[in-house]
């Protein structure tokens, strides 16, 4: 009898790592419910309606790359802190880019139950030709802003700091899809977003006679937050300031082959009389922000 309780136990007991073996057979066959060519790139969405399913398949791929995009990116960051800041940005710069992507298309489309299924695919060499593209233009830009001078000017500083991120961001995504590293020196131009652009500063008062250190001091802090001040710089920033019923200020912005760059006229509605309250001051400081950013 004990012979038979044994010989039932191990019955059941094969019968258990047979279930076990089984469902983990339905499992892996669900998880492989696609082929996959390792030529392309996938995404998969569900949805009511086929447009709604296929932007979700859309978002799932972008979601893989992202996720990529940003291993790629940290696995760089133990070699180089510079790569962090690429990170921030991969998120608005994969979905901004997916705008404009062509060469994604239907691979399939299932009707189950109530849900349609739907699988996008792009090729990696569309891809990365496009991409290649974008770091090719970024690379562009980059070059021609510091060409003349060797770092970007005043007024293509934001530009020029925008063009970087997303320079770096491509080269990251291209990474990601290639697993190749690109030996594209990015130090330099690193160094050159970091800080405001460096200009000599230069300021001439035309029939102001009371207040004309604290019109500087408003002057040099409102400007500072545009570039760096430094009576070594080539480039100069040239400020007429002028009593004619109210105060005028005439800015401009000189490169170092002593081109202009940029010209500005800033009217303050404001005599300098007036400066002798703390508040206009301050009013004064606003107003010479507020039409510095508006020019640009």
């Amino acid at each position: 009898m004990s012979y038979l309780l044994q010989i039932a136990k191990v019955v059941m007991i094969l019968g258990y790592f047979m279930m076990i073996a089984c469902s983990h057979h339905a499992l892996h066959s669900s998880n492989n419910l696609y082929k996959k060519d390792f030529e392309y790139l996938y995404g998969v969405g569900y949805g009511k309606k086929l447009n709604i399913a296929k932007e979700n398949a859309i978002k799932d791929l972008i979601t893989n790359l992202q996720v990529s995009v940003k291993f790629t990116s940290q696995n760089t960051t133990m070699q180089n802190n510079q790569s962090l800041e690429t990170i921030g940005n991969a998120s608005t710069f994969l979905e901004s880019s997916f705008n404009n992507l062509t060469g994604v298309e239907i691979d399939d489309v299932r009707h189950e139950k109530n849900n349609i299924t739907v699988r996008v695919k792009i090729a990696k060499t569309i891809l990365q030709a496009q991409i290649m593209q974008k770091v090719q233009n970024a690379q562009d830009f980059l070059e021609s802003s510091t060409n003349k001078c060797g770092s970007p000017s005043f007024k293509e500083f934001k530009k020029f700091q925008a063009a970087f991120k997303e320079w770096q961001n491509n080269i990251s995504l291209l990474q990601s899809l290639t697993k190749n590293s690109y030996e594209i020196q990015t130090q330099q131009y690193a160094s050159m977003i970091a800080h405001n652009p460096n200009y000599n500063l230069v300021i001439d008062f035309k029939s102001i006679s009371q207040y004309q250190q604290e019109i500087a001091n408003i002057l040099t802090t409102e400007l500072n937050k545009f570039i760096t001040i430094n009576k070594a710089a080539k480039n100069t920033v040239h400020v007429q300031i002028i009593q004619d019923k109210e105060i005028h200020l005439y800015f401009t912005f000189n490169n170092c082959k002593g081109e202009i760059e940029h010209s500005l006229h800033i009217n303050t509605y404001m005599p300098e009389s007036s400066l002798s309250d703390a508040n206009n001051k301050t009013r004064l400081g606003a107003i010479i922000y507020k039409n510095i950013l508006d020019s640009l």
